[in-house]
């Protein structure tokens, strides 16, 4: 046998060894890299979650806010819903959650003019506002 077919013989099994399949270490690093990424998919998904669902909450409290606002620039400026003061909405809580309230100021910005912010909590109405809309109201012929 030669030195020549002796070499060639090694490179053979060499190769055969190789490319016999994966080795051992490189399944446990494979699985490895796929646990880090399914275990972040896994805590990033209730993640997501709570941040579609506060979305949609903000959408319909700015929803029901402009609905509100749009009530009251049809309201006439001598109804009771338009005096100086707060005032929460008759219906409250819409949809079971969601409360609608007002503030009215008179005469600002200027004389003959009522300021009124509406807002809109979720589960009470004192919690944090989710929505906020301000109109200003004038005394229909005060401006002309």
């Amino acid at each position: 046998m030669t030195a020549h077919a002796s070499s060639h013989r090694k490179q053979v099994r060499r190769r055969e060894r190789c490319s016999a399949g994966f080795s051992m270490v490189e399944v446990i690093i494979a699985l490895v890299v796929f646990m880090v990424g399914a275990l972040t998919l896994s805590l990033v998904m209730p993640l997501a979650t709570r941040h579609v669902v506060t979305a949609n909450s903000q959408s319909r409290a700015s929803e029901l806010a402009a609905e509100c606002a749009e009530e009251i620039l049809v309201t006439p400026w001598d109804d009771g819903d338009l005096t100086s003061g707060a005032h929460a909405d008759s219906t409250n809580p819409r949809e079971g959650i969601y409360y609608v309230t007002w503030a009215v100021v008179d005469s600002v910005p200027v004389p003959n003019c009522k300021r009124v912010t509406v807002n809109v909590s979720r589960g009470t109405a004192d919690a944090v506002a989710l929505a906020q809309v301000v109109v200003v109201v004038p005394q229909a012929g005060a401006l002309e």
